[in-house]
């Protein structure tokens, strides 16, 4: 029986291994690195420069009208795009999108200078998101997540867990827990 057990174990870890890895491939993350924000080149002092980064991992790579939009921006002043990118604000709206132009690229890329500039008093943090469309292999690459942007008034936002964490949590709980019993079982026998 408990030979049973263990390869029962075994093929829950497997799986959720096998689910967090499918998870992992074709994305693209949208991030602040540390270190922002700056105050603004060219302007006026209390305007803040938020210096965003795109990564993309060992199976995507980028070609011409792929991008994305960083959205829930407050106090977004203007935006500006690296070499290869065009930029489109929406002040209204606190969206920025940003469209590849150039050449098809490599994977596994980090690419700097996706610069938002903010009105002063705007150089807390909040939270926002992000959408991205690259490619892979496989197709189209849609992603989606949390980012930190700036806001008024506000705290860092929160890190949350990605779904692969949940789901690996949701299996490994359980099955200690009857690891546990059947341990304890074994002991009074």
């Amino acid at each position: 029986m408990l030979g049973h057990f263990k390869k029962l174990i075994l093929g829950l870890a497997a799986g959720v291994l096998a689910m967090s890895a499918g998870s992992a491939h074709a994305d693209l993350i949208v991030s602040l690195p540390a270190g922002s924000p700056t105050q603004s080149q060219g302007y006026s002092a209390g305007y803040s420069m938020y210096s965003y980064e795109l990564s993309t991992d060992s199976t995507t790579y980028l070609t011409a009208g792929d991008g994305f939009t960083i959205s829930g921006i407050a106090g977004l002043f203007n935006a500006l795009a690296p070499t290869n990118f065009t930029v489109t604000d929406d002040l209204s709206l606190g969206t920025v999108t940003y469209t590849y132009t150039g050449p098809t690229t490599g994977t596994s890329q980090a690419i700097t200078g996706f610069i938002i500039n903010t009105s002063p008093g705007y150089e807390n943090y909040g939270p926002g998101s992000y959408t991205a469309d690259g490619t892979s292999a496989l197709g189209t690459v849609d992603s989606s997540g949390s980012v930190t942007v700036p806001a008024l008034g506000s705290t860092p936002a929160p890190s949350s867990p990605e779904p692969g964490t949940f789901a690996m949590a949701s299996l490994a709980i359980p099955a200690l827990g009857c690891w546990a019993w059947k341990k304890r079982k074994a002991a009074a026998v």
